[in-house]
């Protein structure tokens, strides 16, 4: 808890995967703080060789002992813009910094980040997708085409929740 109030700004550029369960009491101190945050199944399997440590005790309440092994999750980063005609395809995890031009084209097979307008097509198959503004493109998520009307430049997270999508 003392982390995350230290650190609040710099995590708010982030999404927070919890392996545990969430429980009512952390939800409503992210909420508060602003902070994007969900529970992931996949993280349980990325364990981090542990040691014992002191922890709060709001984070004693969500039982975060498995903690993701950094070294083993695989996420390209592009630090650029793709420019018209570039094709990423990219088999893990995506984020992208800069803008997706007409006629560039983005996959993803995992979740994916764009901190940029999107002009181009982008389309992935991941849990989640974080965006800021799409343009003149089109961004096809878990089988759905999004209402470029709903992205105004300000962040915000989309999930499949069976066979609905939830904007944050």
């Amino acid at each position: 808890m003392e982390y995350i109030n230290r650190n609040c700004i710099l995590l708010q550029n982030f999404l927070l995967l919890l392996s545990q369960e969430i429980t009512p009491t952390l939800v409503a101190f992210l909420e508060e703080r602003g902070l994007l945050f969900m529970e992931s199944k996949t993280l349980e399997k990325l364990k981090r060789p542990t040691k014992k440590q002191e922890t709060t005790s709001v984070i004693d309440e969500v039982h975060l002992e498995h903690q993701p092994n950094l070294e083993s999750i695989q996420a390209q980063i592009l630090n650029r813009i793709i420019r018209s005609g570039e094709e990423i395809l990219c088999e893990g995890d995506l984020i992208i910094y800069g803008r997706i031009n007409s006629g560039a084209r983005i996959y993803a097979k995992g979740n994916l980040q764009i901190y940029g307008e999107i002009d181009g097509a982008v389309e992935c198959e991941g849990e989640f997708i974080l965006l800021t503004k799409i343009g003149q493109g089109s961004v096809l998520f878990a089988g759905e085409f999004l209402d470029p009307n709903a992205f105004d430049g300000n962040k915000k997270a989309i999930f499949k929740d069976g066979k609905m999508l939830e904007i944050i």
